[in-house]
């Protein structure tokens, strides 16, 4: 009888301690609702488009960072609206996704990412050599996402930083991951 008293204790006090963890939470809830935050806006980004857009019809959006690492930093905001979209052209959007569409270039924007980097350490990180890692460099300065900085030394500019960044974040938050992120051979 005893055992059972100490387990109806042991209850009681795990009721208690998870009822006081849910009033913390309906208080943080009723805190990010009175300040226009939630957990699917948690900068309240959205709240503000949407204040922005007010009544008038259309779509407002924006693109904005801050990334600070290995000594550089980068920073970035840009808004635009729906009729911005319908009108750029086609062909000005294929020019400036066209370099991503290859995932060799894509690793070697990843890894000039965070300096400045030698041919020798760009085919150390990404097993490109050569002919074929030249290609890619060429391909990549000619689309003015990556620059040489002195000979035989590049580094991504920062319209190469912001379309790596954004374009990556799309693919994590839009693509399923690939069988190697998720640790899957072949």
């Amino acid at each position: 009888m005893r055992g059972n008293m100490s387990e109806i204790e042991e209850i009681k006090r795990e009721i208690k301690r998870l009822a006081a963890e849910l009033e913390e939470l309906k208080k943080k809830i009723k805190v990010a609702e009175v300040s226009g935050v939630s957990v699917h806006d948690p900068l309240g980004v959205s709240s503000a488009l949407r204040k922005h857009l007010g009544e008038k019809e259309g779509g407002v959006f924006v693109h904005a960072g801050y990334a600070k690492v290995g000594g550089w930093h980068c920073d970035w905001n840009q808004i635009f609206y729906l009729n911005d979209v319908t009108e750029v052209s086609p062909k000005r959007v294929e020019r400036l996704v066209a370099p991503l569409a290859n995932s060799s270039r894509v690793a070697l924007l990843k890894a000039l990412l965070s300096k400045a980097r030698s041919i020798s350490e760009i085919t150390e990180i990404t097993g490109l050599k050569g002919g074929e890692l030249y290609h890619h460099l060429k391909e990549l300065i000619r689309s003015g996402y990556v620059t040489s900085e002195k000979r035989g030394v590049y580094r991504l500019t920062m319209k190469g930083e912001i379309v790596l960044i954004i374009a990556s974040g799309m693919a994590k938050w839009l693509e399923a991951p690939t069988e190697e992120e998720i640790g899957i051979s072949e």
